[in-house]
């Protein structure tokens, strides 16, 4: 039987690269959407808060349960004002 805590740190390790991943689509992507609908520029900021949001309580767990592999969010430039994760 497999152990719960290395599934667990397995887990956290590949949720942390889906997480980085989508803060980097969503941060290159706002930015190349002069012409979108403020409702898209808003549902974006939404789901940067809530990936943000989930990269902290990913990075808890992790830090818990001892995963050796988490990967640590990559900083990427901003267009004009747009804040990075």
């Amino acid at each position: 039987m497999n152990n719960p805590d290395a599934e667990l740190a397995r887990f956290l390790s590949s949720l942390s690269v889906w997480l980085d991943g989508m803060s980097k689509f969503i941060t290159i992507s706002k930015g190349e959407w002069r012409n979108a609908y403020t409702g898209h520029h808003l549902l974006a900021q939404d789901l940067r808060k809530h990936t943000s949001m989930l990269k902290k309580q990913a990075s808890t767990l992790s830090e818990r349960y001892g995963s050796q592999d988490f990967v640590k969010p990559v900083h990427v430039e901003a267009s004009n004002n747009e804040v990075p994760l």
